[in-house]
């Protein structure tokens, strides 16, 4: 039996792995479950956690652009070049804009915790002048 989510701001919970990288569906069943991911979205915080038992830090790759955050669990390196490509990638759609120099990445025995701020508005009085 399928399961259908509908990706909302206050859905996070589901895992956003299959939410959001293979749709809205079934794996496939050639395709090795890639790592669980959980968020939860607070007024100005969004909180994801992705499990990824046997890898380390090194073995992850989290790039924030705009308002989506990518996540790559990187493969075994390649014999000839020994560049490591993606084995599994996530993308997540953020539903408000963070501060990209305040996020928090931690990792221990395995789960990968981020935690992202809500940018605050610049505010500023602007001085209008008179037209001559």
């Amino acid at each position: 039996m399928e399961r259908s989510h509908a990706l909302t701001p206050f859905s996070l919970g589901l895992d956003l792995l299959r939410a959001t990288e293979l749709g809205l569906g079934r794996l496939p069943a050639r395709t090795p479950a890639g790592p669980r991911l959980q968020g939860r979205v607070g007024k100005d915080t969004i909180e994801v956690r992705a499990e990824v038992p046997g890898s380390g830090p090194d073995d992850l790759e989290l790039v924030l652009e705009g308002a989506t955050l990518h996540l790559a669990l990187l493969g075994k390196p390649d014999p000839d070049s020994g560049e490591r490509a993606a084995a599994h990638r996530a993308h997540l759609n953020l539903p408000f804009r963070v501060d990209a120099e305040a996020v928090e990445a931690t990792f221990r025995h395995g789960l990968l915790e981020v935690v992202l701020h809500r940018l605050k508005p610049e505010r500023r009085a602007i001085t209008v002048q008179l037209a001559e």
